[in-house]
């Protein structure tokens, strides 16, 4: 049993068997695209730095997964594809700063039992993490600089749902234009608001509505704050149905500001 394995620029690393090895956390920094065998548990904290390519093959559970600094790339074509990983303790996703076209796929991850954090770019343009199947997650973050986040099938965040819809870096402001969530029916505490709060021009104008959460019927907490473009609530008609008082309604700095009041008896567009 080991503590720690750290398996780093290996020049002939490309295929890597972890069947029977037992260790708390695995990080590798590789120059090459790696393909990651093992048994369908792995109970380890699984770093990912760096590689130019990543692929699962038999793994289906990881305790705890990390992945940071993908190379950017806007030629040649950088994937990390996770097939048949079906559940994760935590995940933690970190993009680079220049634009890119690489792409993180998991195809198969239904469940997340603890946190996903994702940080989805620092300045320029990469592309959103793909999650087509993934239907739970205990608590969940973002920032980034992706015009869209996806989850087409995710159906509960058990905890705190956080969006922060703009992202600013230098001269750079980068707004998300979409959110897709048709089947999200219940979030523990809903908040969307903004990585900087210094400057109206830093936060988003680009969301005019919260659409995206009709099919929302169970939350505890809503917080939108900060979103100037936004004049209508009525994607959250369900959820607002079933608050029961005004401090599960924090709501300010938006285009259109619906007191708890307001919101409860259907005043959820601006005039």
């Amino acid at each position: 049993h080991l503590n720690n394995c750290i398996l780093n620029n290996l020049d002939a690393l490309t295929s890597l068997d972890l069947t029977g090895l037992e260790v708390d956390a695995l990080q590798i920094t590789g120059k090459n695209a790696l393909t990651l065998k093992g048994s369908k548990t792995l109970n380890t904290n699984l770093t990912i730095n760096g590689i130019p390519g990543i692929s699962f093959s038999g793994i289906e559970e990881v305790q705890n997964v990390s992945v940071s600094n993908m190379p950017a790339t806007i030629t040649g074509r950088v994937e990390y594809n996770f097939p048949g990983l079906k559940k994760i303790g935590t995940l933690s996703v970190s993009q680079a700063y220049g634009a890119s076209l690489g792409v993180l796929r998991f195809p198969d991850l239904t469940e997340i039992s603890g946190k996903l954090t994702l940080s989805e770019g620092f300045g320029q343009k990469v592309q959103p993490t793909e999650f087509p199947v993934l239907r739970i997650v205990n608590n969940m973050t973002y920032t980034g600089v992706c015009d869209a986040l996806r989850f087409p099938a995710l159906e509960e965040v058990t905890g705190e749902l956080n969006i922060k819809t703009s992202y600013v870096n230098g001269s750079l402001v980068s707004m998300l234009q979409e959110i897709y969530t048709p089947v999200l029916k219940k979030v523990g505490i809903l908040v969307l608001t903004t990585y900087s709060k210094n400057q109206d021009s830093w936060c988003n104008n680009v969301l005019t509505n919260l659409d995206c959460f009709r099919a929302l019927e169970n939350v505890g907490v809503i917080n939108i704050e900060y979103q100037l473009g936004l004049v209508s609530f009525k994607g959250l008609e369900k959820a607002i149905g079933g608050l029961t008082d005004d401090t599960s309604w924090v709501v300010g700095h938006n285009a259109y500001n619906p007191t708890f009041e307001q919101a409860k008896n259907g005043e959820l567009e601006r005039n």
